[in-house]
């Protein structure tokens, strides 16, 4: 069938309207290329269609740069899957106009039996689902142009192409035509602020496939004269009134509006059809919502084609406008007029509902009607309203819409509880009817003896067959059932002109009584599912998705003022909610699968909507609790255990505790609307008020901790003095904020201190994760973390740039103050000082870091201080193999063979040394450079992991013994396993049942700083030639610029200043065991035998100095440091020492 194919084609397109919504919020930012860093990185990757004319020109230029192919890899690894995924949008959307096509196709080839085009625009689906098909179309064509720039489509079409192949792409012709780039780009605009629109746009840009496939004018030409001429919809019956009759046609509206560029000619030249199309449907308005919020202002679209613009003359004459404004302004007050007064509390009863559906059908009417027109005129620029006060008239507006969203609800609520009680109703007043009309045969029948009416029988018989009448009525068919029942209370009314009846006024009473109870059960069969229809046909606000983000600030600025109006703004987002209906019922008419990711992606919308507008109370709260904060840090003092009694009215501090009582009191009134609403069903989506409040209250300190924290990072510090005091001052406002928060947590019914370390250790996760990327390859960009909240508040820095975080500001600052040129590393102090002896960086600067930062923190400066170390062992491990001649390496193994064996001492060894380095001059500074960077972030990692295990073991000090216990028993169990294999029993290694113990544990055990940071291997890079002899004359280079200062304990540059290539002794040592380590432990022993030959060549060969030489004790200290930080075992150093 035609109509069932036409059906599911409706419902594809609108699952690829909700897709291309969904999906453009995440289109990548890089693509649309516009800040000139941007440019200069990734211009030459991301290509528009001007690839397409040299592709093997733009290919060889890419790969014959290896700073292109890895940013292009780059792009690839970061972008290619929402890249893959708008593009199978594109395609989509091609196969969808392709299916059209074919549809109409088949039917004018009479495929379909016994159905042609023009039968099913006869037909009543049929007609609406053909012209629906079509307009989707249409509207997937200006949201495509509006959602994705055309030229970031065209560079998302060729970035798939490179990567993916031609191979793999049906029709890249035509999918090109699709996407190809129109001119038009909604940041361009005019004088009115209203997007600029390039010539012949968007009819050139419809009709870019409708000719190529085969789809006549004709048809589309029918489709507008159905749409011009009917009320295919069937929604007149719903506005009743004459002037409403531009809204009950809104939708064929917008249909006509998107379908006229598809027969451009009729706007340009055919003035009476447009005449007629206006005057229907455009007579009273002239801003359209095409779909779902998206508005134009149709003289601004159609002022270049003639008809169209002669056509709407009338409409838009300022007399008209003003006319218009003021019809609709008047409207407003009589619409607050009649919802005041039917909000009253105890107006909308059971009973006055019965009576006044009508009545209350039509003020619904009248309040929507009001504010649709209102809503969408307001903004207009092109042709303004002449609004006197915009301000309070907007305020107006709002106040309207809340209680028509408030009435609605109540309205629903009030009949739908009548529909499901409606048989409970009916058999009440009819069982009473019957029982009054036997009370009254009765009456008559004489039985009574204290009655003084004679007997009548046949008034007896008449009420008795009534009786039977009533008995026989059913509620099924409300006309016959109706029917009979004014035919009922006619003969009632007839009856009471008897004689007999007239003269009493017992029986007059009884008989107005049934008569009301036949009224009732009039309105009682009356009640029928078509008003709740009616209702939600009227109550329509999908019109007003976009439009309703200008009002969100008075919204905000309400809830603020009064925070129990969250109760009529919940109405509101329910009235929200009708925004699903209109793509979800062809969707669920076909049965399409996309059922629950569309609904799905609609209610989020609309769930998100209401957290923006009600995030003013989190706001507010937070700006109370500053004042809370500052109360308890600044004025309020601590009452002491013990106070004299003479001074109790001065420790009392009433003033003080009064701002603490009267702030803790506005946020308890803050939060006490958002907890007095009932959990609300947003189309699938359920919120809770408590999870609203929370989420709220979690975004709210996410932002508040990121601004606290970037304030910190903006001081510059002259000195590590600086630095400690900056952290110190952070410290204070850390403590506070987390005091207030458990201060105000039973008032706002939240658990304040446990959302305060979630989302801080969350916070400081994402700057650890964000930092991380400027060491990898496949990056983990903000949109994609899993720390959302921290994700949205933070703004966002390039990710190498260190100096735009507080973590990275932190992380570049440690490194700076611990650089050799700054500071040395005392052993026996386990500090960083200056050459005063001062101390930089220390016990007191790792306490406070715990202090700000916590456990997270220190691990995340731990991680990032490793991806240091990695990433410039690789940049020294490529510069030793790339940048290094031949002939150097040539030399080096000339050097090996001279210096062999290590036991021996060779002839002229200090000439050897002073040659070689002059020979490797540029070798050695690379290796200065990797030594200090490396040494400096070992030890630096190293204080990070002693101060997290001296926390573990003060604080949690059980566990702190378990995980050691635990890694001990883990590890010797690992290490029998590995001594089984390649025996007879135990072939290979076989699974451990301890594997994923020793996963969890390791995570434990890492946090608690009970693993080492000096033993890791960063690279598995194969081992570089000669290391250890390289390693050895740089070690002898510098250590003939080094003394021992026995004072202190320290080994270091010359000098009572610091040079800007000052060594220090430990870092030397530890950065050269770096090195080492990335290799086999043989490294370390050839290492310390260059060294050993080296430092008894000294002793042996002394001329004038004598054994004790400074440079002999500089050997001598260095070689025990290095041994001592690398758990060497040297003898032979230990026979030298002693």
């Amino acid at each position: 069938m035609a109509v069932q194919a036409l059906l599911r084609l409706s419902s594809r397109g609108e699952a690829l309207i909700a897709e291309l919504q969904r999906l453009s919020a995440h289109v990548p930012h890089l693509f649309s290329l516009q800040e000139k860093l941007e440019q200069k990185q990734f211009g030459e990757v991301l290509l528009d269609f001007r690839y397409l004319k040299t592709p093997e020109l733009c290919e060889h230029r890419i790969e014959s740069s290896p700073e292109l192919i890895a940013r292009d890899a780059e792009v690839w690894e970061a972008h290619g899957r929402i890249v893959c995924r708008v593009f199978a949008l594109f395609e989509a959307v091609y196969t969808y106009i392709k299916d059209f096509a074919k549809c109409v196709s088949d039917l004018r080839d009479g495929l379909y039996i016994q159905q042609t085009v023009e039968s099913v625009l006869e037909h009543d689906e049929g007609k609406q689902l053909m012209c629906e098909a079509l307009y989707l179309y249409g509207v997937l064509l200006i949201l495509l142009d509006v959602k994705i720039e055309g030229s970031v489509r065209e560079r998302i079409v060729i970035t798939y192409y490179r990567h993916k192949g031609q191979a793999s792409i049906e029709s890249i012709d035509d999918i090109c035509t699709l996407v190809k780039a129109t001119g038009y780009s909604h940041t361009v605009t005019d004088r009115y602020g209203l997007p600029r629109r390039p010539p012949g746009y968007p009819e050139e840009y419809f009709c870019r496939f409708i000719r190529k496939l085969g789809i006549d004018s004709s048809v589309i030409s029918m489709m507008i004269a159905r749409l011009r001429s009917e009320d295919m919809y069937s929604l007149i019956p719903s506005y009743p009134m004459p002037q409403h009759r531009s809204t009950a046609l809104a939708t064929q509206a917008k249909m006509l509006y998107i379908l006229l560029y598809f027969e451009p000619i009729i706007l340009e030249e055919h003035y009476h059809t447009m005449r007629e199309i206006v005057d229907k449907h455009f007579s009273d308005n002239w801003v359209v919502a095409f779909y779902m919020g998206c508005v134009i202002e149709l003289p601004h679209v159609w002022d270049g084609y003639k008809a169209a613009k002669a056509a709407l003359a009338n409409t838009c004459q300022p007399a008209s406008i003003k006319s218009l404004y003021d019809s609709n302004l008047k409207m407003l007050v009589s619409a607050r007029q009649q919802l005041a007064h039917h909000l009253t509390e105890g107006v909308l009863t059971q009973e006055y509902v019965l009576e006044k559906t009508s009545d209350l059908l039509h003020c619904a009417r009248e309040c929507n009607v009001c504010v649709r027109w209102l809503l969408l005129h307001r903004t207009s620029r092109f042709r303004k309203v002449p609004a006197d006060e915009p301000q309070r008239e907007a305020e107006a507006v709002l106040l309207l819409l809340l209680n028509t969203a408030q009435y609605e609800y109540l309205l629903k609520k009030r009949f739908s509880s009548l529909l499901t009680e409606k048989d409970k109703m009916w058999d009440a007043a009819k069982t009473s009817v019957v029982a009054h009309l036997q009370e009254l045969a009765d009456f008559f029948a004489g039985t009574n003896t204290f009655s003084r009416v004679s007997k009548d029988e046949q008034l007896r018989t008449w009420f008795t067959g009534l009786v039977d009448q009533v008995q026989h009525l059913e509620p099924g068919d409300s006309t016959i059932a109706g029917r009979k029942m004014h035919h009922l209370i006619a003969a009632l009314k007839e009856v009471e002109q008897f004689h007999q009846i007239e003269a009493s006024l017992q029986i007059k009473q009884y008989l107005a009584e049934i008569r009301d109870l036949l009224y009732r059960m009039i309105r009682v069969v009356n009640v029928r599912d078509h008003v709740l229809v009616t209702l939600s046909i009227v109550s329509d606000m999908s019109y007003a998705w976009d439009t309703m983000s200008e009002y969100t600030q008075l919204m905000r600025q309400r809830v603020q003022r009064d925070p129990f109006s969250v109760l009529k703004l919940r109405a509101t987002f329910l009235k929200l909610v009708s925004i699903l209906d209109s793509p979800l019922v062809r969707i669920n008419q076909a049965n399409s699968p996309d059922l629950e990711s569309v609904s799905q992606y609609y209610s989020a919308e609309v769930a998100s909507y209401m957290r923006r507008v009600l995030q003013v109370i989190p706001e507010n709260l937070f700006s109370v609790l500053n004042e809370i904060i500052e109360l308890q840090a600044h004025s309020l003092q601590e009452i002491p255990v013990k106070v004299p009694r003479l001074e109790l009215k001065d420790w009392a501090q009433l003033d003080h505790r009064h701002r603490l009582a009267r702030a803790t009191h506005r946020i308890s009134v803050l939060t006490e609307g958002v907890l007095t609403m009932q959990t609300t069903l947003l189309g699938v989506v359920q919120v809770d008020p408590k999870e609203l409040l929370r989420d709220g209250i979690r975004k709210e300190l996410v932002r508040q901790l990121t601004s606290m924290l970037q304030a910190s990072s903006n001081v510059k510090p002259s000195k590590a003095a600086d630095l400690e005091a900056a952290l110190c001052r952070l410290v204070v406002k850390l403590d506070g904020f987390q005091l207030a928060l458990e201060y105000v947590s039973d008032y706002v019914k939240i658990n304040g201190l446990q959302l305060f370390r979630e989302e801080f250790a969350n916070l400081i996760n994402f700057y650890v994760e964000q930092e991380h990327n400027a060491f990898l390859k496949k990056k983990v960009h903000s949109w994609q973390s899993t720390f959302k909240l921290a994700a949205a508040s933070v703004n966002n820095a390039p990710p190498a740039a260190f100096s735009n975080s507080f973590f990275g500001r932190l992380v570049r600052e440690l490194a700076h103050w611990t650089s050799p040129r700054r500071a040395f590393y005392s052993n026996e102090l386990r500090c960083w000082i200056d050459p005063s002896g001062k101390e930089v960086i220390g016990y007191r600067m790792l306490s406070l870091l715990r202090r700000t930062l916590g456990h997270v923190g220190l691990r995340g400066l731990d991680s990032t201080f490793g991806f240091l170390v990695t990433a410039q062992l690789h940049r020294f491990a490529n510069f030793y193999r790339q940048s290094v001649p031949v002939e150097q390496f040539a030399q080096l193994e000339r050097y090996a063979q001279a210096l062999s064996p290590t036991a021996t001492l060779p002839e002229k060894l200090s000439k050897h040394y002073a040659a070689a380095t002059l020979t490797f001059s540029k070798l050695l500074g690379e290796v200065a450079v990797t030594v200090s960077r490396c040494g400096s972030s070992k030890l630096l990692r190293h204080a990070m992991t002693r101060a997290l295990k001296d926390s573990s073991l003060v604080d949690t000090s059980l566990l702190h013994q378990a995980l050691l216990a635990a890694d001990q028993s883990l590890l010797t169990e690992a290490q029998e396993s590995f001594l089984k294999v390649g025996t007879l029993t135990e072939p290979k290694l076989p699974p451990s049942p301890f594997d994923d113990l020793l996963g969890t544990v390791s995570q434990y055990v890492d946090a608690a700083g009970l693993r080492g940071a000096l033993g890791q291997v960063f690279i598995s890079d194969d081992v570089l030639p000669h290391l250890p002899l390289v390693l050895a004359f740089f070690t002898v280079q510098q250590l003939a610029r080094m003394f021992h200062n026995e004072t202190v304990g320290l080994l270091t540059t010359m000098g009572r200043s610091l040079p800007d290539d000052a060594i220090d002794g430990v870092p030397l040592a530890v950065g050269i065991h770096c090195l080492l380590e990335q290799g086999h432990s043989v490294l370390f022993d050839e290492y310390i035998n260059y060294m050993l030959q080296y430092l008894r060549s000294l002793v042996c060969y002394r001329e004038v100095k004598s054994a004790d030489t400074p440079e002999v004790n500089v050997v001598l200290e260095f070689m025990r440091i290095f041994c001592d930080w690398s758990r060497y075992d040297c003898p032979e150093l230990i026979e030298f020492l002693q």
